[in-house]
């Protein structure tokens, strides 16, 4: 059974985003409140400033501030204390709490680099990220066959797609 969201859908009359793909319509039927607005406008004045500054620096400065402020937001960072003194019941206070204070770093790393993604060029001669084992990735992409690829959550996720994209993969 379909959605009726789904069944309504016009993809050729949705909007297009800068690649030319059509856009699905809005999910929710929440009206787009102040605090949205200024959120995204938030948003694109980070995007802005990191793109100004480079990659380096946007990567260090976002990884500083949100390990920073990060370990501080206790709602969030207990939860990931708490699963942490479950998954590593031999871990001290201090282990878990550096761990912590490193994923806070790393997601803010992440979100500031998001601004940067078509300079990391995962396949191309002298990117910033080496792909091990692309020869299987281009045997995969020429071989026309079905293939189940499986990857963990970390660090920069938006490399996977970024690697598989230009091969036909994703």
């Amino acid at each position: 059974m379909s959605s009726p969201a789904l069944e309504n859908s016009n993809v050729e009359d949705a909007p297009l985003d800068h690649g030319g793909v059509a856009l699905p319509e809005r999910r929710s039927n929440r009206p787009i409140t102040v605090m949205h607005r200024l959120e995204y406008g938030l948003v694109l004045g980070l995007f802005g400033f990191f793109r100004l500054v480079g990659l380096d620096a946007a990567s260090a400065i976002a990884g500083g501030v949100m390990g920073a402020i990060g370990p501080r937001l206790r709602s969030v960072s207990k939860r990931a204390e708490d699963n942490l003194r479950a998954a590593f019941p031999d871990w001290t206070d201090a282990q878990v709490r550096k761990t912590t204070k490193d994923v806070w770093t790393n997601l803010g790393r992440v979100g500031a680099e998001f601004a940067h993604l078509e300079k990391l060029k995962p396949l191309a001669e002298g990117g910033r990220v080496t792909v091990t084992g692309a020869e299987r990735l281009h045997a995969l992409a020429s071989g026309g066959k079905p293939a189940i690829l499986v990857s963990g959550h970390i660090a920069n996720w938006e490399i996977m797609p970024l690697t598989f994209h230009p091969l036909g993969l994703a």
